[in-house]
């Protein structure tokens, strides 16, 4: 007679994957047990914390919570200079990195200058007239 295994997959609270385990089908109501009861063990433990404050401690207790919440403000823009220098320094590294020393030299030659920090420099002058036409037409 030939007993059928069955393979489960095993987890811990925090969703840590464990592996798999051999159980014999009368395992698993004996599993199953064992969960309910320590999930069990855990609301009576949670109960008996509450249990023990006194009840004006529970409602400042939740007044703080929700005050110690981080705000889901979104962060300000940085500013237009910023972001003209975040930008010349991106543009200079992708320069830099070009494999192809013929790309990199036609992107020099269109931006009239020798060098990658010759290059930033054209950059964000461009980027400067950009933005300086921008706010004359608003």
């Amino acid at each position: 007679m030939e007993v059928q295994v069955e393979q489960l997959p095993i987890a811990v609270e925090d969703h840590e994957i464990l592996g798999d385990q051999k159980m014999l089908p009368s395992d698993k109501p004996d599993l199953q047990m064992k969960h309910q009861s320590e999930i069990q063990k855990q609301k009576d433990q949670q109960q008996d914390v509450g249990s023990q404050l006194p009840p004006r401690h529970l409602n400042d207790a939740a007044s703080q919570s929700t005050q110690l919440r981080p705000s889901r403000v979104t962060p300000p823009m940085p500013s237009e200079e910023t972001m003209r220098h975040s930008i010349a320094d991106n543009l200079m590294e992708i320069l830099v990195n070009m494999t192809n020393p013929q790309h990199r030299q036609r992107c020099f030659s269109l931006l009239q200058v020798g060098d990658a920090l010759q290059a930033r420099s054209r950059i964000l002058a461009v980027l400067q007239q950009i933005d300086e036409r921008r706010t004359t037409r608003r």
